[in-house]
Parts: C-alpha cells; structure tokens; sequence
C-alpha cells in the first residue's frame, strides 16, 4: 500500500511540474498574415523519455487570412501514450499583424489561442503572446514570448512563461535550414527552479514547393534535444501546409 501510495504521489507531483508546452507537436508561430489565403495545416510529433512510454501528438487545421492583419484557424488535436490514440481537444488560434512586413526592423505580431481539452478537469487554455521576426540578407530570426494558463481546471495553474526561438537560413525556396529552441521558465513572476523548467532545441529544415498558381505545399521539421529541465530526452517534430 505504502508503495502504490508513494507512486501515485510521484506521478502527481510530476503531473504538476511538468511544462506548460509538453505537446511535441509545437511548432514555432511566425507573425506573417495573407489576406485570403487558406490553409490545411498539419502537426506531428513524438517524444521518448527512458523508461516512458513515448508520447505522440497530432493536430490537423483549417485556416484563412480573413484580413491584411488577422488569421484565424481552428485544430482538433489527438494524443497518442503507449497504445492508446485519443481526441484530445479543439482549439481556436488567432494571429494579428499590426503592421505591414519591412515597415520597422522587426516585424511583430500577436497569437491567442484558445483550447478546450477532452478532459473537463484540465478546464480551458489560454496561450497568448508577441512574435518577433527578425531579417539579416538571407537569414530570418523568430523569437516568441508566451503566456500560458488553465482557467476552471481541477488542479489549480499559475500563469506559465514560454518560449520559442528559430533561426533559418533561406538558402533556396525548396529547401532550407536551421535551428529550433523551445522552453518554459515555469511561472511567469517567480521562475521556476533550472531543473523543472524545460529548453530544448536542435537542427530543423524548412521548405516551400509552388504546385500551381496559389497553391503551394510548406513545410518544416525539426529533431530536438533536452538541454535541460523537465523537457523530453528526444522530440521528432513535423509540420506540413498546403496553402490554397
């Protein structure tokens, strides 16, 4: 008994620390809108920790620039632990781009996303925060900073820090590459200690095939290491659009 008891205090206490962002089906927002433009948007991703089962997830979207400043696309997401593959939420994102691309030195932009998950004990998610798009020549820099709670969940969340960070080298159209980082420092005012915070990162390729006039087929996918904290030991991460 006393056993059991430990181990469920063990997997609880890791249920609570775990980062904010453990979906390894993440992917880096960039802060570019299309007015008009549509989208089918595809995510994968799988994580493996020794002595876990490996953790998978997948997402496909729909999406459209309904302006020259506002896109908006809604995901129905699945998980898959050990043999079991289940639904496990919608969620709404938005992306704002106040100004126009090249206007000031950096672009910016905004993301909101909202999540309802499966289980009504997780309650709402709520992700929201500014994107950072920086040009050198060839070189394209992104840099984000998230804000990420549960609203009405069982098991009370403060408001969690992320981020995101990727470099790319636009060496041709068809293929490029580059690196992909991502992290959560744990809460947002008091920042939790290094080995409950999560940061990994590692090479990513990037890539955009026109099939048509207007139609294209982007992608991009990274492979990710733990650099430290509470991330996954190994993170397999894709993403494929096609843009319509």
């Amino acid at each position: 008994m006393l056993r059991k008891s430990t181990a469920a205090l063990a997997a609880l206490a890791a249920l609570c620390l775990s980062p904010a962002f453990a979906d390894p089906a993440e992917y880096v927002f960039e802060p570019t809108v299309t007015e008009g433009e549509r989208e089918i948007d595809f995510k994968f991703g799988t994580a493996s920790n020794p002595g876990a089962d490996r953790l998978s997830a997948a997402s496909v979207a729909f999406g459209a620039g309904v302006t020259r400043y506002w896109f908006t696309e809604v995901y129905a997401k699945y998980k898959r632990e050990g043999a079991t593959t289940r639904f496990d939420a919608v969620e709404w994102e938005n992306r704002f781009q106040p100004i126009e691309p090249g206007q000031w030195p950096v672009d910016l932009g905004l993301v909101i996303e909202v999540e309802k998950p499966r289980s009504a004990a997780e309650g709402w998610e709520l992700n929201f925060g500014p994107l950072l798009e920086f040009d050198y020549g060839r070189t394209q820099i992104n840099t984000n900073l998230l804000l990420h709670r549960n609203f009405r969940a069982e098991q009370g969340q403060s408001m969690h820090l992320a981020y995101q960070a990727q470099v790319k080298y636009r060496y041709r159209e068809p293929f490029e590459f580059g690196l992909q980082a991502f992290g959560d420092l744990g809460p947002w005012d008091h920042w939790a200690p290094g080995n409950e915070q999560s940061h990994s990162v590692g090479p990513a390729i990037f890539g955009k095939f026109s099939l048509s006039p207007g139609h294209a087929l982007r992608y991009n996918a990274a492979f990710l290491w733990r650099t430290g904290g509470a991330a996954d030991n190994r993170t397999l991460r894709a993403q494929v659009e096609y843009e319509f």
